[in-house]
Order: C-alpha cells, then structure tokens, then sequence
C-alpha cells in the first residue's frame, strides 16, 4: 500500500477573498464544519482551507476561499486537461460492445437516432434493466430534440457530451475556461467558446437545454450563475444539473474524507433542500430530482483519501468489508431516496 506524502504551502493572503454570508441563502448563521483541509484529490492547489455550514439552509461553503483571480491556480492538473477520446470508435471487447449495442439499441428507439453499432433487442431489454438508470444518466435525461432544438452544455471540458447530445439530434454549442479542453471539443464539430457563468456574451432566450454537470459548486456566486442561466434559456426551457449531495450517505460517513469536498475548487455545497429553495429563487419550476447510479466511485474514492492514498490510483487495494456494507446498505437507500444519493441530479423548468 503506498501512502502519499506531501506538504503544501499556504496560499498568499492576497489571493484569497473572505465570504462574510452563505453564498446561497445569504445567511449569516454558520457553524464550522472541517479545518485544515487540503487537496488530496488532485494535489494541484496550496494551503488549508475551511468549510462552514450554514445554519439556515444547510450547504456548506468556503471562508476564506480563492478570489476569482487566483481561482485558476487550483485547476493546474485537473482532468480537463486531459484529451479527450471518442468512445464509439475504441477498441473494446466482445461484452463492451454487446453493452453498447444494446445500449445504442435503446437510445435509437428512444430518440429516433441511428447509433452505431445497434441492436433492436435493447428497445426491449434495457427498460426492464438497472443498466437504464445509468445510461438515461449518460445521456442526461435528455427529451427528444425538436427540428432545431439548441443546447448549451456550461463546462464542457473536453466536449464529451457535446459529442452525445449532437448524436441525439441537438445543435450543441459548448462552453468552459479550460483552452486546452476547448481545443479537444472543437474537435466535435460543435460551437464552443471560452467563458463561464455568470457573464456569458450570449442572446435572451437562446436554448431549449441547458446542461451545468458538476459546475455549479465552482462558481463564485450560484444565485447569479443561475440567474444568467435563467436568462439565456426560452420560457419552458430545461435546466439539467449535477452536483455532488452534502446530504448524501457517503458525506455522512466519510465527513472530512468525503470526495465531494474537494477544496478549494468546490466553493459551495449544496443539499436537495437548498438548492430548490435556490432555484425557486432564480424563475425556476420546484425541480424533479433524478435517482444517481451507484455509490461505489464515491465510496471507493472517499475511502482512498482517508487512507492517505490517491483516489484516481487503483494499487490493489481492496475495500474493507465493513464500508463494502455500508456501500450495499447506501445503494439500496438510493433506489427510493433521492436525497440520500451522492449527487444531487435535478431537472428544472425555466418559468417566465
């Protein structure tokens, strides 16, 4: 078992901002919840960091947290400098392609698409699966695309779900910091550009669908970037959202050690319960929450940093037995309790 060991330099005082108020309530009622956290999720980002829950709502947030200047400093190796592969032309195995045949059977049925390789026994035999869980989430929920229907996907990193959506029939266009990610999702075909919530140099009512996967915790200010999202939607427009459930079993139980914290890049943290409220707030309908796939990433990652171990990095390492239960005790809860999963998927409906 190899256990990391690595020191961290504290971040300069003037590169930091101090949050007087929750940034999605705006209460001044907070209790400490963790101190002297650090990166150990990407190990890219100096200095210990504290997170405070508010007493009001019940997210957690940053103080003091990277100012918007210096936010750029904890993304040097993030993933999204990865490039990016096409997955329909890897080479994979006989059972990896019989999945995506079967998948891809599914989704053209669903979508009156023509995905490739294909076959018409996932029509039938995906539904009755727990498979369709995971790939109804794959594809993010999406309706089927009317003649010119336009999506935004904001932080689309390397646009691998440009890719998809554009199977599926949307007009995609997409959106991030990242360059680098920019240039490989250029490569898609789809309109993409740099910028990020909660200026975005678009027209009023742009899209039919907005896609925000594992952003909104980033952002400085969640109520404005919901705001502009808002803004940028047609009235009845859908707003597909993912982030990671401060409420969730493995944040209940892992507590400091617990992947979605992942300071100082995610700023805020949010529950079920604070988000509605948010996006009630920002024109939105009451959201329909979506049930996540399986807790095992999260537990499996979670596990590894309170070993001081890195998360991405597979040695061997078997998962003790006792959190393997808690793991098969927290997916059974996820099948009929939304708001105990490890993220937050909701879809909201844009009302003017």
């Amino acid at each position: 078992m190899r256990v990391l060991h690595f020191k961290l330099e504290t971040a300069p005082p003037k590169e930091l901002e101090h949050v007087t108020h929750c940034p999605i309530c705006k209460s001044q009622k907070r209790s400490l919840l963790y101190d002297d956290l650090t990166d150990r999720v990407f190990f890219c980002a100096p200095g210990t960091w504290t997170l405070y829950a508010c007493e009001e709502c019940g997210s957690a947030y940053l103080d003091p947290r990277p100012s918007r200047a210096s936010i750029g400093l904890a993304y040097q190796s993030y993933y999204t400098h990865e490039e990016g592969n096409n997955p329909e032309i890897e080479r994979v195995s006989f059972l990896a392609r019989l999945k995506r045949g079967l998948r891809n059977g599914y989704l053209n049925h669903r979508y009156s698409v023509v995905l490739r390789p294909s076959l018409p026994l996932g029509r039938w035999l995906v539904p009755l699966l727990p498979q369709r869980r995971m790939i109804d989430e794959y594809v993010r929920h999406l309706p089927r695309a009317t003649p010119g229907a336009k999506l935004l996907d904001i932080g689309c990193g390397n646009g691998g779900f440009l890719r998809i959506a554009q199977q599926l029939g949307w007009k995609v266009w997409g959106t991030d910091v990242d360059e680098n990610a920019l240039q490989v999702a250029s490569q898609t075909g789809a309109k993409v550009f740099k910028g990020m919530l909660p200026n975005l140099d678009l027209p009023d009512n742009s899209f039919d669908v907005i896609t925000l996967s594992h952003v909104i915790e980033h952002v400085h200010d969640p109520d404005l970037a919901l705001r502009e999202i808002h803004r940028l939607l047609k009235p009845g427009g859908l707003l597909w959202l993912a982030t990671p459930n401060l409420a969730s079993d493995g944040a209940r139980f892992f507590k400091r050690h617990w992947r979605g914290l992942e300071v100082p890049r995610h700023l805020c943290l949010f529950t079920p319960s604070s988000i509605t409220a948010l996006m009630k707030s920002e024109g939105f309908s009451v959201p329909t929450f979506k049930r996540s796939t399986s807790a095992l990433p999260m537990f499996n990652q979670s596990y590894r940093i309170s070993a001081g171990l890195e998360p991405y990095v597979s040695e061997g390492e078997k998962i003790p037995r006792a959190i393997i239960f808690r793991l098969v005790i927290a997916n059974i809860k996820y099948s009929f309790i939304h708001t105990r999963s490890e993220f937050i998927i909701l879809i909201g409906i844009a009302e003017k």
